[in-house]
């Protein structure tokens, strides 16, 4: 559509009327004739369509559910992403480029086995549910009778890491047996 702006006067024309993929306002003021168009104030928008954006942790890929305009925020549920995590995700949109902040960890869920090696000997042990960075420990003889002591488990970003239990534990003299 066409604007007419008087002498000494100024109007403003949403961005979106040029390119429907832009935000915000486009400036235009008349001066004896001449105008000046000012579209600092366009932005783009980040849509449904564009590139998904890779996480940093679980190698999950999002992208904006709806248009998003430059600046505006999308929160989501870390839970969105599996069940086995926990907190809040924000797409924040930036000149049409998704910016990530999250407060997402990820639980080691009830039942998720953790293979513990003693020796020669490895088995997969299950656990209750951690929170992230919680631990917990096992005795060593539930995994290999002729160890004793204890070895801890870490729930780190949903896997469950053993300790190190060769130097946590200590092995039974077989006439201990």
């Amino acid at each position: 559509s066409e604007v007419i702006v008087a002498h000494g006067a100024s109007d403003t024309v949403a961005c979106g009327t040029v390119d429907s993929v832009y935000d915000g306002d486009i400036a235009i003021s008349c001066s004896y004739g001449n105008h000046t168009v000012d579209i600092s104030g366009c932005h783009k928008a980040c849509l449904t369509t564009d590139p998904a954006v890779t996480l940093s942790f679980g190698g999950n890929m999002v992208s904006p559910a709806s248009r998003l305009n430059h600046g505006a925020t999308e929160t989501r549920l870390c839970s969105s992403l599996g069940n086995k995590y926990s907190g809040n995700l924000n797409l924040l949109c930036v000149n049409g480029n998704v910016g990530i902040t999250h407060t997402c960890t990820a639980l080691c869920a009830d039942g998720d086995t953790s293979a513990i090696t003693l020796g020669s000997v490895t088995t997969n042990v299950p656990f209750a549910q951690l929170a992230d960075g919680a631990g917990t420990t096992i005795a060593c003889s539930s995994v290999r009778a002729e160890y004793n002591s204890d070895m801890s488990v870490t729930c780190v970003t949903g896997d469950l890491v053993p300790g190190d239990a060769d130097r946590k534990s200590t092995r039974l003299n077989s006439s201990h047996l």
